[in-house]
């Protein structure tokens, strides 16, 4: 969610600056650039980390399955998985 608002912002900004500001290399320009790169960077990480999460969750859930006893209530069975 922070990576999400600071992408915002960054764009926001990247928007706003270079109209107030003749000098295309100024500093604040530099920094934004950076800002908006890690913001992507930790927004593809996160979309990585969901995805991992995911496919364990699936995984687990798929081994648990296997291994509950197949005598088991079926309401059981289904608040177990």
């Amino acid at each position: 969610m922070r990576s999400v608002f600071l992408y915002c912002i960054s764009l926001v900004l990247t928007i706003l600056v270079p109209g107030c500001n003749p000098n295309p290399s100024s500093d604040v320009e530099v920094k934004m650039g950076a800002l908006l790169a890690e913001a992507r960077r930790l927004q593809c990480r996160m979309l990585e980390l969901h995805q991992q999460s995911v496919a364990l969750w699936d995984e687990a859930t798929s081994e648990l399955e296997e291994r509950l006893p197949l005598d088991m209530p079926a309401d059981e069975r289904r608040n177990m998985l």
